[in-house]
């Protein structure tokens, strides 16, 4: 039988770190889950490690994604993370800045390719994957012109193809362009630009050596069903997932046909949640954690905001949760 399709909780900075992904493995044993994407000389720092890439046995699988723009940093950065065991490295060409990391990355296929080799010598036996867009564009591109779907397959191929040679065989493609520079933000880059989930489809078809996951406008498991079809290899889903934990509480079920030996109930999964953070602030916290016991409990609720979403009493839940965390109830 082939290998059940992949379901990944996309990494989103400032919600995918280790207390929500602990949230989410209470809430799916399946799902594949994501750290927050961590800049290279920023957050892959020997005083920093600990507090960046600590994480609980239980919550594996996680993908561990990195940025960067120089090869050097990156190798450094890997190794550095190696010892934490995560289940695969990911680096981000796909989140749109103004620096030279992330999707500018597309832009340049070559120092890509580069940073990729040096991530795989430094990672040893633990698989180095890709996430980006379908191209970047930058602002001037645009001027006066269409967003062309056969353009952007184009420009997509003309940036896997060397980073395929260079090893890599898994890619997370987010189904729609990246505009970099002028006045496009991140959510114009989110919404605006025409979802295109045929050219990960069309990607996937051309190339059987690779493995290929689509992320982007996923809203539930049907909708995730209707994009995710083979030669895809699975879906990958963020703000929805974000914005309302527990609907995918079914996720196991639905997505990978397994059966929970006891149900899963909100009241479960907080009281499970509630004896992980007990156990967190107990545990022998990082220095900088130590020094600040508020902002860790902080860390710790936030994850439980949305817990209630859609439910009777949820905005009166998430505004009592926001002031404990403020320190103001």
């Amino acid at each position: 039988d082939a290998e059940p399709m992949e379901f990944h909780v996309a990494p989103m900075v400032g919600v995918t770190h280790k207390h929500y992904r602990q949230l989410m493995r209470l809430i799916s044993s399946q799902a594949i889950l994501w750290t927050e994407m961590l800049v290279a000389p920023v957050h892959l720092r020997r005083k920093k490690a600990q507090t960046y890439l600590d994480y609980h046995a239980a919550q594996q699988p996680v993908v561990l994604q990195v940025a960067g723009s120089r090869p050097a940093e990156l190798s450094k950065g890997v190794a550095l993370a190696a010892p934490w065991g995560y289940s695969e490295i990911n680096l981000n060409c796909g989140c749109p800045n103004q620096g030279s990391h992330g999707v500018n990355l597309m832009r340049d296929p070559s120092r890509a390719a580069a940073i990729v080799t040096a991530m795989q010598e430094a990672a040893g036996q633990t698989p180095v994957s890709v996430k980006c867009r379908l191209c970047a564009y930058s602002h001037s591109e645009l001027d006066g012109s269409e967003l062309n779907a056969e353009s952007e397959y184009e420009s997509l191929r003309s940036f896997v193809e060397p980073v395929r040679q260079a090893g890599v065989r898994r890619f997370y493609i987010h189904a729609r362009a990246a505009v970099v520079g002028g006045t496009h933000t991140h959510v114009w880059n989110r919404e605006v630009p025409p979802l295109r989930p045929e050219l990960a489809h069309r990607l996937a078809s051309e190339y059987p050596d690779l493995e290929v996951i689509v992320n982007g406008g996923i809203g539930d498991i049907e909708s995730a069903r209707a994009v995710c079809k083979r030669p895809l290899r699975g879906v990958m889903v963020a703000r929805a997932v974000r914005d309302s934990p527990f609907a995918w509480s079914t996720l196991d079920k639905q997505w990978y046909g397994i059966e929970a030996s006891v149900s899963r109930t909100r009241r479960r999964v907080l009281e499970a949640y509630l004896d992980y953070a007990e156990e967190y602030l107990a545990s022998d916290l990082p220095t900088w954690e130590q020094m600040n016991l508020d902002a860790v409990r902080g860390r710790l609720a936030f994850p439980l905001l949305d817990i209630f979403a859609g439910e009777l009493g949820s905005d009166e839940w998430r505004r009592t949760l926001v002031l404990w965390i403020r320190g103001e109830e």
